[in-house]
C-alpha cells in the first residue's frame, strides 16, 4: 500500500493532466456539434478505410479461388471436346452429362513436390487413394497438356512418373494424320523429348502437333504433347525432336484422369497377348 501511495505521489501531475484532458475532450465532443461531427467523420473515414482494405483482401482471396475454379472448368471443357466415349447399342453416345457412357473421370490436384534434374524425375501430388486416385491414372495440366502417369499411391498423396523420366514411354499421334510414334525422353533437356518409330515416308513437318493416341488404357486421345522442332532420318524411320507443351518448371495445378473401364480393357487385351497363354 505504501508503494502504491508513493507511485501515485510521484506521477500525480501526469495523472491530473490525463484526467482533465479526458474531461475536456468529453465536454468538447458532447456539447460542440462541430467538433462532434468532425470526430464522427474522422472515425467514419478511418473505419471506412479499414473496411475497404478488409473487403479488398476478401475479394482477392475469393477471386483467387474463383480463378482456380475457372481453370478447372476450362480444363474439363477442353477434355469434353476430346473425351473418348463408348459405342453402346451401336450408337455413339456423347460423354457430356452422360453417366452411363462416361469413360474418363477427372480430379483436380496440386503439385506439392517435384524433381527436374535427374534421369528419373518424379512429381508428388496432394491426392491419393481416398480421393479415388489409382496407379496408372493419367495426369495432365490445366492447359490440357500431358504431364505423366501415376506410379504409386498412398492414402493422401500420389507419385507421378512424368514425361521427363527416362522410364516413361507412350504411344503418341500426329494430330493431322493420326500416324503413331513412341514418345520417350533422352534425359538431356526437360523442355524437349523424342518421338521414334515413325516411317520416313510419313508427311511430317516442323511445327506439327503431337497428341496422345488414345491407345493406352489410361489416357484419352487428343491431349497435347508437343510440337515438332527437328526431323532427322534414321534408316527407314525418323528421329523426331519435339518441344514439350508442359513447362515442368512451372506446373502446379493438374488433373488426374481415370479410365472407368481400364481394368476391363486391360483384361481383354491381356487375353490376346501370347505371353499370357
Amino acid at each position: 500500500m505504501k508503494n502504491l501511495v508513493e507511485l501515485i505521489s510521484k506521477f500525480k501531475d501526469f495523472i491530473i493532466y490525463i484526467f482533465f484532458s479526458l474531461v475536456s475532450l468529453y465536454l468538447l465532443f458532447s456539447n460542440g456539434f462541430y467538433h462532434q461531427n468532425s470526430f464522427l467523420n474522422s472515425s467514419s473515414e478511418l473505419m471506412g478505410g479499414i473496411y475497404a482494405r478488409t473487403s479488398s483482401i476478401s475479394d482477392y482471396l475469393e477471386l483467387e479461388e474463383r480463378n482456380k475454379e475457372l481453370r478447372i472448368e476450362l480444363a474439363l471443357s477442353k477434355m469434353k471436346l476430346l473425351e473418348s466415349s463408348l459405342d453402346l447399342d451401336n450408337n455413339p453416345i456423347e460423354v457430356i452429362d452422360s453417366l452411363t457412357a462416361l469413360q474418363f473421370s477427372f480430379r483436380p490436384a496440386k503439385v506439392i513436390n517435384k524433381t527436374t534434374g535427374y534421369n528419373e524425375n518424379h512429381i508428388t501430388i496432394n491426392k491419393g487413394s481416398t480421393n479415388g486416385v489409382k496407379v496408372d491414372d493419367g495426369v495432365i495440366s490445366m492447359g490440357n497438356s500431358l504431364v505423366g502417369r501415376v506410379c504409386k499411391v498412398s492414402e493422401h498423396f500420389s507419385l507421378v512418373t512424368p514425361i521427363i523420366n527416362a522410364e516413361f514411354a507412350l504411344k503418341v499421334s500426329l494430330k493431322k494424320n493420326n500416324v503413331d510414334g513412341l514418345l520417350q525422353w533422352d534425359g538431356a533437356d526437360i523442355g524437349f523429348a523424342q518421338v521414334n518409330e515413325i516411317g520416313k515416308r510419313v508427311n511430317i513437318q516442323i511445327g506439327d502437333t503431337l497428341v496422345t493416341s488414345g491407345s493406352s488404357a489410361y489416357l484419352p486421345r487428343g491431349v497435347d504433347v508437343g510440337y515438332v522442332i527437328e526431323i532427322e532420318p534414321m534408316g527407314d524411320v525418323l528421329n523426331i525432336t519435339i518441344e514439350l507443351k508442359t513447362d515442368f518448371t512451372k506446373v502446379l495445378d493438374v488433373m488426374v484422369i481415370s479410365n472407368v473401364f481400364r481394368i476391363e480393357q486391360q483384361e481383354l487385351e491381356s487375353d490376346q497377348n501370347p505371353e499370357g497363354n
